[in-house]
């Protein structure tokens, strides 16, 4: 993950958490799974527009997600989300090379997106080479430029009314929030609205 850490520096220097049987299980479906979380989860990089969670949250926000989309339960696990609280997650049902690709699970649009890269490729590749797009790097900015200010660990900018429901996808939607909070509450409404698909 040497690419990766080069152009996304930790804010918060390193938080060794050390391998669980949980970075063992999922090391073998994603390389490098376990160095990268045992050693940075918990911390934000590049000023906030990305994030890894601490080993120990990686079961409690795939269970938000998997409420939040009924349809992923049981074969994703997410690892990590950015700025927007969008939740990057592997999912166990589609690989290449017996490794995962990775799934971007977006609350403000109502939808799951497949990135057809493993975890490695993923983050050394996709982050690096398209942050713009992989992030949303530039809204990023806007955001920060228009006096919005970096989410905590435990926040994301989220939608005041998500795009999946009328709102516009613009800077003046946006407001710090709660990520439980978000995710809960508009996890709720997006899982009944694919109920209803």
């Amino acid at each position: 993950m040497r690419r990766f850490l080069d152009h996304f520096p930790p804010d918060a220097g390193v938080g060794i958490h050390g391998a669980t049987p949980l970075l063992a299980e999922v090391e073998p479906l994603a390389h490098g799974f376990t160095d990268l979380l045992s050693l940075h989860g918990g911390n934000s990089f590049r000023g906030g527009v990305y994030r890894i969670h601490a080993p120990q949250e990686i079961e409690h926000w795939t269970a938000i997600a998997e409420d939040a989309f009924p349809d992923y339960r049981g074969r994703i696990l997410c690892f990590g989300y950015d700025w927007l609280g969008r939740q990057f997650a592997l999912d166990r049902r589609s690989d290449s090379g017996g490794q995962s690709h990775v799934l971007l699970m977006d609350l403000g649009f109502g939808e799951v997106l497949n990135i057809p890269a493993s975890f490695e490729e993923f983050h050394n590749g996709e982050l690096v080479d398209f942050a713009d797009a992989a992030l949303a790097e530039p809204f990023y900015k806007k955001w920060l430029s228009s006096s919005g200010r970096a989410p905590g660990l435990d926040e994301c900018v989220g939608y005041r009314v998500p795009p999946h429901l009328g709102g516009k996808d613009e800077v003046s939607n946006l407001e710090v929030t709660d990520m439980a909070v978000y995710w809960g509450l508009l996890g709720q409404i997006t899982s009944r609205i694919n109920e209803r698909k």
